[in-house]
């Protein structure tokens, strides 16, 4: 059996760039609602749709960096500092926005790709090919939401 074992509230960063076409990310406060099983003591943790546990980043803004890093026509061919630059927790005060900065974040978030959309393998273009055809003429933010509502969230390893 459990019970509710209190709510956190911890910081995430999102896109705005999805909905107003802006190129700048907000980081924003969210909540973490905790379970914990009588039994066996764990403590479950129930997140809002696209915040993943122990992460920063939120999918959206993920997926954003993904489109912005990969090369043309499915993305934007930016280079890791103009995606940080644009993308980045730190953007505005980063010092590390001349090249060659390489935000190691992108290479491990490619490497977890798999986990979260298990029906996929391969490159991260062809990840975002396959977003973008199911999101039709939506572009990239119908995109993000497919991305986000094909995230394999329950059971898959963090």
């Amino acid at each position: 059996m459990i019970h509710g074992h209190g709510i956190r509230t911890r910081f995430v960063v999102v896109p705005p760039a999805i909905e107003q076409g802006t190129e700048s990310i907000e980081i924003v406060e969210c909540w973490e609602r905790r379970f914990r099983c009588t039994r066996c003591r764990a403590v479950m943790v129930v997140l809002p749709r696209g915040v993943l546990p122990r992460f920063l980043y939120s999918v959206a803004a993920i997926i954003i960096a993904f489109v912005l890093v990969t090369p043309e026509p499915v993305g934007e061919g930016a280079s890791d500092a103009e995606a940080y630059a644009r993308q980045g927790m730190f953007a505005a005060l980063s010092p590390y926005a001349e090249d060659p900065y390489r935000w190691r974040s992108l290479g491990r978030w490619a490497a977890l790709a798999e986990q979260w959309w298990s029906a996929w393998t391969g490159s991260i273009s062809s990840l975002l090919v396959l977003f973008l055809e199911r999101a039709g003429a939506g572009g990239i933010p119908q995109a993000v939401r497919v991305a986000i509502d094909h995230h394999v969230r329950w059971g898959s390893p963090m």
